[in-house]
């Protein structure tokens, strides 16, 4: 799929922000955002890192991850003011509590994924009080945008979360980011985290 055309069809099927993360590098996000100007969608350089313990995705990402050892490759994507996600982890995964730990996000539905892996991902990331994410992890043209993550209207401020008007919830969004890089996980409520959404295969 070319990425310009995953951006003319995620800002059809209402997506404000994308990640391309293909498996191994960040070239398609990087095209992707060269064609983002001008774009009511965003893009957010990515990847998708093969691991000894399985795929961890990377997002704000400004050079490729080398190393193929799960901790590392958190490190490298920490050293580069990135996000580390723990994806499917139910599927394909090896030394997954430890992993969970260590990462930034938890993908807690996977639209490939079963029902009983994304229930457990979900009883995972609850137990360690990590943010949640969804995924559509599309593959082609019909997937993008199967599942999407919606920020509540929130606004930090200092360590404290409130409602807020519609109109300012990127800032509130901006916040929430900020809190969940600086690993201020217990800074940001369940009820006011990640709202997960998909078409099908619901948790």
């Amino acid at each position: 799929m070319e990425p310009k055309d995953i951006l003319r069809l995620a800002q059809r099927r209402g997506l404000d922000s994308i990640s391309i993360t293909d498996h191994g590098t960040i070239l398609g996000s990087l095209r992707a955002k060269e064609h983002c100007h001008g774009s009511c969608v965003d893009v957010r350089v990515g990847s998708e890192i093969k691991t000894d313990a399985g795929d961890i995705i990377g997002i704000d990402l400004t050079e490729e991850v080398r190393s193929v050892n799960w901790e590392e490759v958190i490190e490298e994507i920490h050293d580069q003011g990135g996000l580390s996600i723990l994806a499917h982890p139910f599927r394909g995964s090896r030394f997954t509590q430890e992993v969970a730990k260590k990462c930034d996000l938890i993908e807690v539905f996977n639209c490939r994924s079963g029902k009983s892996q994304n229930a457990r991902a979900y009883e995972l990331a609850s137990s360690l009080s990590k943010p949640m994410l969804a995924g559509s992890d599309a593959h082609v043209w019909s997937e993008v945008g199967r599942a999407s993550n919606r920020c509540k209207e929130v606004l930090c401020e200092g360590n404290v979360y409130e409602a807020i008007p519609v109109k300012r919830i990127e800032k509130a969004f901006s916040y929430m980011v900020g809190d969940i890089k600086q690993r201020h996980f217990g800074n940001i409520p369940y009820h006011l985290s990640i709202v997960i959404w998909g078409r099908n295969n619901a948790i």
